[in-house]
């Protein structure tokens, strides 16, 4: 019984060092941002550029695939009748104007409501008052592990000005 004990613990502890090893050495999941010019973005209108810079000011260059896993994170945006998909891709934002299978998650806004945004001084907070006014909607449609494990939980607070870290426990026991 005692030698079973041995065997699992010691089992534990070399997976938690494998993952470990993953995370620092090949899931590059401490990026930091990379540079983007915005100086000359059109305001004026949506498209590829626009989403990129309210994505980057909410700091979706963080998020990342699960260890050992190339399910890249992927958020859709409905603009109106627009659709747009970014995936992030070792910190890299990449947005294309077409739908995308599986995305993780979906936000849908009016398109005056996204010109708005970004024509605000201060792009993070004006999609925190659109979320929490209703004028910007948020699907969740990834499973809370897996958004957990992407990195969405800093995101949430990106974009809601909400702190999710109290509810971790509450996530992994329904999951």
């Amino acid at each position: 019984m005692k030698t079973k004990f041995v065997i699992f613990l010691v089992t534990g502890i070399i997976a938690i060092l494998l993952v470990l090893f993953y995370i620092f050495f090949f899931n590059n999941i401490f990026v930091k941002a990379i540079p983007m010019n915005f100086i000359d973005v059109n305001k004026t209108t949506v498209g590829i550029n626009q989403i990129n810079l309210i994505l980057y000011n909410i700091k979706a260059y963080e998020l990342h695939n699960p260890p050992f896993s190339s399910n890249t994170p992927k958020i859709e945006f409905v603009i109106e009748d627009e659709i747009y998909n970014t995936e992030i891709v070792k910190g890299k934002i990449i947005t294309k104007k077409e739908g995308i299978e599986n995305p993780d998650l979906k936000i849908i806004m009016p398109k005056e409501e996204f010109l708005f945004i970004l024509n605000s001084n201060d792009l993070k907070k004006s999609l925190q008052d659109s979320v929490s006014n209703g004028n910007t909607k948020i699907e969740i449609l990834a499973g809370n592990t897996e958004l957990f494990v992407k990195g969405y939980l800093s995101l949430y607070q990106e974009i809601t000005g909400k702190s999710l870290t109290g509810n971790v426990i509450k996530i992994f026991s329904t999951s």
